[in-house]
């Protein structure tokens, strides 16, 4: 037997809860060992002094006390293996179906087969050959000749497409809002004796 052994298992032998053969080795140990009979020397005489103390004088309320407190000790280790064995398994659990989540819509192929037919061209269609638009500036515009704009189309560059375009921001920014807004006067609520 060794000292650790020993150390061990001293608590039942002195309980007398080991075997015949197992209290045989205790001893035979304590025979060869000095650090181990000096520490079951310093138990014994510890415990004697302890039975020479005069009992503790318990409150009537100490042994309900105690029973509650061990409950709770009871109690935390319980959730505490509870927690410790559903928290993986959660984790697992919305692991998984983000997974799935997220690969639902490639396993899922829903994409629309259309049938079209074929188109055939002929001939290419002819195109007259097209001048750019030259704008000398915002007032001036000159159209190429032989197009057939509208007058209205026309008047408007000329006029000046973009002229009035301070007054569109401000028509609907909220500067407008408040401008239309009348003023009002309001009391504020002091009062002065005149």
């Amino acid at each position: 037997m060794t000292c650790s052994e020993y150390f061990k298992n001293f608590s039942d032998l002195i309980d007398g809860d080991t075997l015949e053969e197992d209290s045989r080795a205790f001893e035979e140990h304590l025979n060869e060992c000095s650090v181990c009979s000096r520490y079951r020397q310093v138990i014994e005489q510890g415990s004697a002094l302890l039975r020479t103390l005069p009992e503790p004088r318990l409150s009537e309320n100490f042994l309900p006390r105690l029973r509650h407190r061990l409950y709770h000790v009871d109690d935390q280790r319980s959730l505490r293996s509870a927690t410790t064995a559903t928290t993986p398994l959660a984790v697992l659990g919305m692991a998984i179906i983000l997974t799935v989540v997220s690969w639902l819509p490639t396993l899922r192929d829903t994409t629309p087969e259309a049938a079209l037919d074929a188109v055939v061209v002929d001939q290419t269609p002819r195109r007259a050959p097209r001048q750019p638009l030259v704008i000398m500036s915002s007032s001036e515009f000159v159209a190429p000749p032989f197009t057939n704009f509208s007058e209205r189309a026309l008047t408007d560059f000329r006029e000046g497409l973009w002229d009035d375009a301070h007054v569109l921001l401000f028509e609907y920014s909220p500067l407008s809002q408040r401008s239309r807004q009348r003023g009002v006067l309001r009391r504020t609520g002091l009062n002065q004796e005149r």
